[in-house]
């Protein structure tokens, strides 16, 4: 019975650390992209940067973003395999998985800033299809940085004594 009542309380944060990395990197994207597109409407051509500094400011963005998702990706790997190597008979497992729960939601808005990207490059005067581009790389790297099932079930092992 208890092992049941850890089994949902896992799945249960799981699917909320799921749902938040939507959030933070689905639907914010979607926010900024439609304020972006609609101040560009509204008040378009009021501010623009030159096309050489606009072409290095893609570029740096760029390079940035996918720096970002990488350095990501590596914290997200190494926090799951180190997370099982600390945990002993006398630990908080709640203590534990509340700093997993703010690690992912840290590691999901680093993975997000792609997007705030694009907008202020968009804002500056730059195009449509890089605001999009650096919005992809903002989703592209949702999809490897989200906490899987795998990473979960291996978590519970750990701190069960399972397997």
């Amino acid at each position: 019975m208890q092992s049941s009542m850890y089994n949902s309380a896992m799945e249960n944060i799981f699917s909320k650390l799921n749902l938040l990395g939507l959030v933070i990197n689905l639907l914010i994207p979607a926010i900024f992209l439609f304020a972006g597109y609609f101040l560009s409407m509204q008040y378009g051509g009021g501010f623009s940067l030159d096309g050489k500094s606009l072409l290095t400011l893609r570029w740096a963005f760029f390079i940035v973003s996918v720096v970002e998702v990488g350095i990501a990706f590596l914290i997200k790997r190494r926090m799951f395999a180190s997370l099982p190597k600390f945990l002993s008979e006398g630990e908080d497992i709640k203590a534990r998985v509340s700093i997993l729960v703010k690690i992912l939601a840290v590691i999901h808005t680093i993975v997000a800033s792609s997007a705030l990207y694009g907008l202020v490059y968009y804002l500056l005067g730059g195009d449509l299809d890089t605001f999009i581009i650096l919005i992809i790389i903002n989703l592209f790297g949702y999809q490897i940085c989200r906490a899987r099932k795998g990473d979960f079930d291996r978590l519970q092992d750990a701190l069960y004594g399972k397997g």
